[in-house]
């Protein structure tokens, strides 16, 4: 498959996951559900090479979501290192982040991610009006 189709791909199931929890995820939620984004590369916070956002993703799940990311599509969200370990049972070994500065080690900034919510409501409506249409 071309990067191109893979990359598209790879949004389309993050969308589609964003659309049908209708809340804030978190990385290992996202992973457990759009397993393709599984890799071996740190996704960095946009500019800070020193800020991990997740580790353990493809290079094609990485662009995926900077695409999603810069076009206003998916928002990333600081959240409490409880929301993974209460939630998800994940506990980073790196130090935590908790402000976009340069750190002189790596730090982990945790994250959830949502479609904003002009993305939601209007997923909503079309499926309201597809499903208004097979009817």
């Amino acid at each position: 498959m071309a990067l191109i189709e893979t990359n598209a791909a790879l949004r389309e199931q993050i969308r589609s996951f964003l659309q049908w929890r209708r809340q804030e995820v978190t990385f290992v939620e996202l992973l457990r559900f759009v397993p393709a984004l599984k890799g071996e590369h740190d996704y960095l916070y946009p500019g800070f090479d020193t800020i991990v956002l997740w580790r353990g993703l493809s290079i094609d799940g990485i662009d995926a979501l900077t695409i999603m990311v810069e076009d206003g599509e998916v928002d990333l969200q600081p959240t409490s290192t409880l929301t993974y370990v209460f939630f998800d049972g994940y506990r980073s070994r790196l130090p935590i982040a908790n402000a976009r500065r340069r750190y002189r080690t790596l730090r982990w900034w945790p994250m959830t991610l949502a479609l904003r919510e002009t993305d939601v409501e209007a997923a909503q409506i079309a499926v309201s009006r597809a499903l208004a249409q097979g009817e």
